[in-house]
């Protein structure tokens, strides 16, 4: 997918977004509409940072994106329904940990974390190959010399 057309919708989405959440936040709403809202702040910027030369590749996206994005938005739908549930009584404890904080330990953080990280090891070519990270790498070297050049005629 090449998102290069997409890049200046992207952070203009994010910021709006930015602005949406902090808002609600103030008036005190929904915090689970500013939580899936983040989903999307967050998803815009995992997009613009994975794309390689301004291309996506579909795959790339569908997981760990996508993926990433649905664990993200389950685990908060459940957190809030357990805190909802279980508001005011004490709880059934999961590991310790009351529901709705080990929906957002087990989804958000270990989910999500564990989302992104195998999705970039399993597609690491198509986010950066070992041809693009040698370019990258001749790239600074040639800044460096630049530098060390300029440097040395001041």
């Amino acid at each position: 997918m090449e998102i290069t057309k997409w890049k200046k919708w992207l952070i203009i989405l994010s910021t709006l977004l930015w602005c949406v959440v902090t808002v609600l936040g103030w008036k005190d709403e929904n915090y689970l509409i500013c939580l899936v809202l983040s989903v999307f702040i967050m998803g815009s910027y995992l997009i613009l940072g994975s794309a390689n030369k301004g291309v996506l590749k579909k795959r790339f996206f569908i997981y760990p994106i996508l993926v990433w994005a649905v664990v993200w938005i389950v685990a908060f739908v459940f957190a809030a329904y357990f805190s909802e549930l279980y508001a005011g009584v004490t709880p059934p404890l999961i590991f310790g940990l009351h529901p709705s904080l080990a929906c957002i330990m087990g989804g958000f953080w270990m989910g999500g974390l564990l989302t992104i990280l195998l999705g970039w090891r399993l597609n690491k070519d198509d986010w950066m190959s070992s041809d693009d990270w040698d370019e990258f790498v001749k790239k600074i070297q040639d800044l460096k010399k630049q530098e060390e050049k300029g440097g040395a005629e001041q």
